[in-house]
């Protein structure tokens, strides 16, 4: 019994050397990027309305998504009242705010836009299209639109763009982040 022991406990010990010369393979720990908070995301568009003389006690709603690949992410901002300066007949402004270290810098305001959007899988200049809604003036039908990134920003006016025909509904290559 003694013997067999002994061999056993030889052959574990021989088999755990033979494993420690091989060369162990780590998985990294991912690099923690500094995503600014909603904080700051609130704090950036209070800063903006008022440096820039708009009303300050606008109702909004927002969402994050990282539109750049760069681990951040961006702030979408649906502008909701006061009704007759941020939305009218034909849909409301949405603002973008590009996510940095530690605060988020304006990039610009899209309008007139109506809900659903959705942000689609798509880059263009590296940056994730937008796809939202847009009512018709004067008789024109409503239709949704992809907004590319153009380089500095997305469209301002999105109505001259024409028809995008896609289904949203689960579809993994849109992501709805405003009904």
């Amino acid at each position: 019994m003694i013997r067999i022991l002994l061999l056993l406990s030889l052959f574990l010990v021989s088999a755990c050397a033979s494993d420690s010369s091989k060369e162990a393979s780590l998985t990294p720990f991912p690099t923690k990027i500094d995503d600014p908070t909603d904080e700051q995301l609130k704090q950036a568009i209070h800063t903006y309305l008022a440096s820039n003389g708009l009303p300050v006690a606008s109702r909004f709603e927002y969402n994050r998504y990282d539109l750049n690949g760069d681990g951040m992410r961006e702030g979408l901002v649906m502008m909701k009242s006061p009704f007759g300066y941020w939305c009218d007949m034909e849909g409301c402004v949405m603002l973008v705010f590009k996510a940095q270290k530690d605060s988020f810098t304006f990039v610009n305001p899209i309008k007139p836009i109506r809900e659903p959007v959705y942000v689609s899988q798509q880059k263009t200049n590296g940056w994730n299209d937008i796809v939202a809604r847009v009512s018709g003036r004067m008789g024109d039908k409503a239709k949704n639109v992809a907004l590319k990134f153009e380089g500095n920003s997305y469209p301002r006016n999105p109505e001259s763009h024409p028809n995008f025909k896609a289904a949203f509904i689960n579809n993994p290559q849109y992501t709805r982040v405003f009904n």
